[in-house]
């Protein structure tokens, strides 16, 4: 027969696996995108779409939710892990992501596709400097009337824990084509 202190400890078992369930459904950007309310996703757009001139890459599914995201340096963030931790080639060295919100807007009538991709939290290790803050990369503009391309304005704004004022917003046009 169980006593009364071995269910209060059930009980904050399974109300503490309750809350990081939850915890983590919020961290690994379990949001829906966010689509006009009269049209779907059109599937065309549904892929993997690539820039030209290196790995850079946003994968959308049929639902017009963002799938992965690839860095132009080639580092992969697939959505539904939430993030990433990685250990850097330098001993000592690491990288980790939390991945937030990541929502896909498309506009039909202007043909206008915006992909927001926000790191709640990111940490950078090297020997001798450490780096953390926020991130995020907005990727915004016009979808060829063909659906092969899509010509957009990356704006990226990092902030730097400890040092608000060197907030970073940088604008870089790729054109993006679309491989799978």
């Amino acid at each position: 027969m169980m006593n009364l202190d071995s269910r209060i400890s059930n009980s904050a078992l399974k109300i503490a696996f309750f809350l990081l369930s939850f915890a983590l459904c919020l961290l690994s950007g379990c949001q829906s995108s966010v689509q006009n309310a009269q049209t779907a996703f059109p599937k065309e757009l549904a892929g993997v779409w690539q820039v030209d001139s290196g790995r850079k890459a946003v994968e959308l599914d049929e639902a017009g939710d963002l799938v992965s995201f690839t860095f132009a340096a080639g580092l992969k963030i697939n959505v539904a892990q939430g993030g990433l931790h990685q250990e850097g080639q330098t001993p000592g060295s690491m990288l980790f992501m939390i991945l937030g919100e990541t929502p896909v807007e498309y506009d039909p009538a202007t043909r206008n596709l915006k992909v927001t991709v926000h790191f709640d939290d990111y940490r950078i290790e090297v020997p001798g400097m450490a780096l953390s803050g926020t991130m995020t990369e907005i990727l915004e503009g016009t979808v060829s009337n063909d659906n092969t391309e899509w010509l957009a304005t990356s704006t990226v704004t990092t902030t730097i824990e400890n040092q608000p004022q060197l907030t970073d917003a940088a604008d870089t046009r790729y054109l993006f084509r679309k491989v799978k």
